[in-house]
């Protein structure tokens, strides 16, 4: 199988059985549930793996708050901020960007009570921060409580935003920046201190397909949001047994999640070669921007009267995993809102597939990926 879908998941690796190995380690001699009174030995493993999660994106240990993955990281920091701001007997306002996740656009638009506002972007996906800004004036002056809440890269065309212009702007209006980062993480470096962000969603199943129902919200200290799920675990903001196995696979997972230059930069010598050779063997259109973004993100648009979803078929029966979108997004027929908010009409939106490296793609597999297409298209076309 040639695996083109990281971005649904990581690809499995070597490395993954030594996670599986862990956790299976874990689920024999660390069962008993941390929270007891008796688990000291459990829970300081817990802990430990907590300061080693804080450490890789230069956070502090109490503000990693584990939860079961992106989803409910996004809801609870739209959700929450709501929440406290109702509390306080504030008003709520939440800024979003278009071409935000499923999880972030059901989220706002099932908020009750709170002002919602989404900004555009660019053809190339970059919010655009006078908007924001603009938005942001207005609503300061009526008084309201500001949560803006913008990808940190998106899932779809890859285009990673300047967070850290986009907290400065949020923070002149005594604002809370969200960035749903779960993309990003373990693919880029991410410096939360040096980004200036507030809450940020993390997921570990894209670093590791092994590791589903396992995430993170890091909540910088002082900022405070109500929980969505009561309990007394995670310090009172998010109740459930705590799931250590997935809390020591992630640990193990940051042993080998290699974020250096030179591996950015060798994935990224592989993202452009595919990207060369399908716009001149099939006339394709790039989307998203073409610097600022994500490693492994190939995402383009057929010039051929084919459509993504077809192309997609065909691959798979040579077994060539790849995508039209966001996965969460698989089983619906409309075309992509993240394509369309980059100005994309509907006939090419469905001709468009993201292609997400794993990090042992081979640049024989690249090879026979393009031929398969090539393949692929001539029958379509038939």
């Amino acid at each position: 199988m040639i695996y083109l879908d990281a971005a649904a998941t990581s690809g499995y690796s070597n490395i993954d059985d030594i996670i599986v190995d862990t956790m299976t380690l874990t689920m024999r001699d660390s069962w008993i549930n941390p929270s007891s009174l008796y688990a000291a030995n459990v829970k300081d493993k817990v802990n430990k793996c907590r300061v080693n999660v804080a450490e890789f994106i230069n956070a502090k240990p109490d503000e990693i708050y584990y939860t079961s993955g992106g989803s409910e990281s996004n809801s609870w920091a739209i959700q929450g901020f709501v929440n406290q701001c109702f509390s306080e007997g504030k008003k709520p306002c939440v800024i979003t960007s278009t071409i935000e996740h499923k999880s972030i656009i059901e989220c706002v638009n099932n908020l009750n009570y709170a002002d919602v506002n989404y900004i555009n972007v660019d053809e190339y996906g970059f919010v655009n921060v006078d908007e924001l800004r603009n938005t942001m004036l207005e609503k300061a002056l009526s008084d309201y409580k500001i949560l803006v809440s913008i990808q940190f890269a998106n899932n779809e065309v890859g285009t990673i935003q300047d967070i850290k212009v986009i907290a400065e702007e949020v923070h002149r209006f005594n604002g809370v920046l969200h960035t749903d980062a779960v993309q990003a993480f373990g693919h880029i470096p991410i410096n939360v201190e040096d980004l200036g962000v507030d809450l940020m969603s993390v997921s570990a199943h894209k670093i590791s397909p092994v590791l589903r129902g396992i995430g993170f919200l890091y909540k910088k200290n002082g900022v405070n949001i109500q929980p969505i799920i009561y309990g007394s675990q995670e310090s009172g903001l998010r109740g459930g047994t705590t799931n250590t196995y997935g809390i020591i696979g992630l640990n193990k997972a940051l042993e080998y999640c290699d974020i250096s230059q030179k591996k950015i930069d060798e994935i990224c010598k592989k993202r452009d070669y595919f990207i060369s050779l399908l716009e001149s063997k099939f006339d394709c259109e790039l989307n998203g921007d073409s610097y600022y973004r994500l490693p492994n993100n190939v995402n383009v648009t057929f010039s051929q009267n084919i459509t993504g979803e077809a192309l997609l078929y065909m691959l798979d029966m040579s077994d060539i995993k790849i995508s039209t979108s966001s996965a969460c997004n698989s089983k619906e027929v409309l075309p992509s809102h993240v394509l369309k908010a980059i100005g994309l009409t509907d006939e090419n939106a469905m001709k468009t597939v993201r292609i997400t490296l794993s990090n042992d793609v081979t640049y024989e597999e690249i090879h026979k990926t393009v031929e398969e297409i090539g393949k692929s298209i001539k029958l379509i076309e038939t």
